[in-house]
């Protein structure tokens, strides 16, 4: 018997059935450890009827001939007319099984895309072929490169093309382990388009908050005061989107010198590692509404949809009025404008950075924030 939490927080059990002898993952329906331990102990004994996640290869995939449920097996010349939709179907139960990734939604929304998605081969012909139709053997440069291109064609951001063309490449490498494929084929550079890079100056931050209270003055029915604050809490906790929606009153505690944190559990993170952070004087002010306001514990009961909604067809529109270009501007450069600003920091560190930002590895941190321009330099003169 092996516990194991999933990214909701609640505790299953992965155990070989006493009777049929096959492995089995049920869920136990408890945050509690020695709850979903003493939960999962009367599973096994069958004082409790388990409930079976549709998601495991091993005992609930119907259809799946054994032999396949742990990877793919190819024989008597299958390899070569595998297509691409088939090479995710086998991703799926083994690099992007359940347990072996935390953002289920997104994958499946990304694989949806992905199957859907036509792309003009050969290039300036106007013949559409579907890209997960093509055989993972004939797939090569050009082709990913249409693919990337009829991407952006749907109005994606770089950001969002990067991550599906990023488990496309990820399932071509697997391609290559299972002996599909030779080798993967070279991937398209693609453009990073500024939101790495792109950090909110003390002006626009400024004017920013300043265009929220304008709305909140002209649409009064409407959610500006809460949304202000989430956009205050997201600049000055650098909590990533779907960290700050789920934050519940529970969250804020007291650290040893009576001073208010707000205590990430693991469950929410991206690492899979809860931390700590210090809470600005502007949060601690807003906590008083923000806990009156809150639906089933949320301080801020908003769908990432919704969020983005407001920044990107209300504020975007306002700020852009005022002759402040927003472009490359998205909720997550918030996150990123706070870790680059305490970079910066004298004396800081980016250990301290790494620390605050939540990377699994502090070479994330590294990589994206330990620049610096001549300006900073300037001190070792």
């Amino acid at each position: 018997m092996r516990l194991y939490q999933k990214p909701s927080g609640i505790w299953a059990v992965d155990y070989v059935d006493p009777q049929t002898r096959e492995r089995r993952r049920v869920s136990t329906g408890r945050r509690d450890k020695a709850a979903a331990r003493a939960v999962a102990k009367d599973i096994i004994a069958g004082k409790i009827e388990p409930k079976s996640d549709p998601r495991s290869p091993h005992t609930y995939r119907a259809g799946i001939p054994a032999d396949q449920r742990h990877g793919p097996h190819f024989g008597n010349g299958q390899a070569a007319g595998v297509s691409m939709d088939a090479l995710w179907k086998r991703c799926e139960l083994t690099i992007w099984h359940p347990r072996e990734i935390k953002s289920l939604r997104t994958t499946a929304s990304n694989l949806k895309i992905l199957r859907e998605v036509e792309i003009e081969f050969p290039a300036g012909t106007g013949t559409l072929i579907r890209f997960a139709d093509l055989p993972v053997a004939e797939v090569r440069f050009t082709h990913l490169e249409a693919l990337s291109l009829a991407l952006f064609g749907r109005g994606y951001s770089a950001g969002t093309v990067r991550r599906k063309m990023h488990m496309v490449g990820a399932s071509l490498t697997q391609a290559a382990k299972w002996e599909i494929i030779a080798a993967r084929p070279p991937m398209p550079k693609l453009p990073d388009g500024g939101i790495r890079d792109r950090v909110i100056t003390l002006d626009e931050e400024r004017a920013i908050f300043a265009a929220v209270e304008k709305r909140r003055e002209a649409e009064p029915s409407r959610d500006w005061r809460r949304y202000g604050y989430l956009l205050r809490f997201l600049m000055d906790t650098a909590c990533r989107l779907g960290e700050a929606l789920a934050v519940t009153a529970d969250w804020i505690e007291e650290d040893a010198q009576g001073r208010l944190v707000l205590n990430i559990p693991a469950s929410v993170t991206k690492s899979g590692k809860g931390r700590l952070l210090p809470l600005s004087d502007e949060i601690i002010a807003a906590l008083p509404y923000l806990k009156e306001q809150a639906v089933k514990g949320r301080l801020f009961p908003y769908t990432a949809g919704t969020a983005q909604y407001y920044w990107r067809e209300n504020l975007v529109p306002d700020l852009r009025a005022q002759d402040y270009e927003m472009e490359g501007v998205v909720l997550h450069t918030f996150r990123h404008t706070k870790l680059t600003r305490l970079a910066k920091k004298p004396g800081f560190g980016i250990q301290r950075v790494s620390k605050w930002a939540g990377h699994a590895d502090i070479k994330i941190t590294a990589k994206v924030y330990a620049k610096l321009d001549v300006d900073d330099l300037w001190e070792g003169v």
